[in-house]
């Protein structure tokens, strides 16, 4: 991840795969009815919000994300087709550097995922 040492990279997907691993097929997910039941946050894109998506954050990701998130849009409604046949987890969506704390002591990449 960006702005992160190797360490705190493994460390914070470690964690993270924990979190996944903990939820992994747990039918309690399916009675938590604040949880979206298929489909992502790029789902049946509008064009607008996407143009701004893309104007924000465009730059940062690059010209070939650019081109590579906007054919996952295109391809959205195949893909959550797919997607409704998948294992129940939790998942965080946009794990970066920003969502995460950490230790203060030299050398402890422990970390703390927030949002």
């Amino acid at each position: 991840m960006i702005g992160l040492s190797e360490q705190e990279t493994i460390d914070s997907i470690e964690r993270m795969a924990a979190i996944h691993a903990e939820f992994w097929l747990d039918p309690g997910l399916a009675q938590q009815t604040w949880l979206p039941q298929k489909g992502f946050w790029f789902a049946d894109p509008k064009p607008d919000l996407s143009e701004d998506f893309f104007a924000t954050y465009g730059i940062r990701f690059g010209p070939e994300v650019c081109r590579l998130h906007r054919t996952v849009q295109e391809q959205s409604s195949s893909i959550d087709e797919e997607l409704v046949q998948r294992p129940w987890t939790l998942v965080h969506g946009d794990l970066r550097a920003d969502n995460l704390m950490f230790a203060k002591a030299p050398g402890d990449p422990a970390s703390l995922i927030l949002d």
